[in-house]
Order: structure tokens, then C-alpha cells, then sequence
């Protein structure tokens, strides 16, 4: 019966880590796509057992940020990506955006 948990845990494991290569490559830039913006970049905070992604974000001219958190990495990644899939991402004004052009 061990063995079977085994496996159980290693399919949830590679499952996992597929998702997270997809989410990486193509899924998250496309899932940003599907809500209307432009994915311009992104940066994880990790603090105390504690991760925050922030997404930025063109929509047309405007320049929008979006947080989400968890516990890893991982899971941050993976939980954008399927906000942004969903059309739920609390997108807001990004105050810090600098114009270069």
C-alpha cells in the first residue's frame, strides 16, 4: 500500500511541475493576453514563508499591476496563471510606472 501512496504523491509531483513549465514558457503570458493586457514582466517577494508575485501589465496605454500570494514560488506562478485565465486579477493603476520613451 506504500508503494500506491508513492506513486499517488509522484504523479501530483510531475503533474505539478508540468504545470509549472507550461505556466513559465507560454501560460502565463498567454493567460494575460486572453484578459486584454500585454504581460511587461513580473516580480516575486518571498518574505518569511510568504511569496507575492506582482504582475505588470500593458492595456493599451495603460499601465496596471496585479498581486498575487501564496506560499512558494510555484504556486504563485501557477495561481496568476489561472487568475488571469478566469478574468480574476485585481488589475490597478501601476504607480510606479516610468515612461522611457
Amino acid at each position: 500500500m506504500s508503494r500506491q501512496l508513492e506513486q499517488i504523491q509522484e504523479q501530483r509531483t510531475a503533474k505539478r511541475h508540468l504545470e509549472l513549465v507550461k505556466t513559465i514558457e507560454y501560460g502565463l503570458l498567454g493567460a494575460v493576453s486572453h484578459s486584454g493586457g500585454i504581460l511587461s514582466g513580473f516580480t516575486i517577494k518571498i518574505n518569511d514563508g510568504e511569496c507575492l508575485l506582482v504582475l505588470k501589465a500593458d492595456f493599451g496605454h495603460l499601465h496596471r499591476v496585479a498581486f498575487v500570494s501564496g506560499e512558494d514560488v510555484g504556486t504563485v506562478l501557477i495561481r496568476g496563471m489561472n487568475l488571469a485565465r478566469r478574468d480574476a486579477l485585481n488589475w490597478k493603476a501601476d504607480a510606479y510606472y516610468i515612461d522611457n520613451d
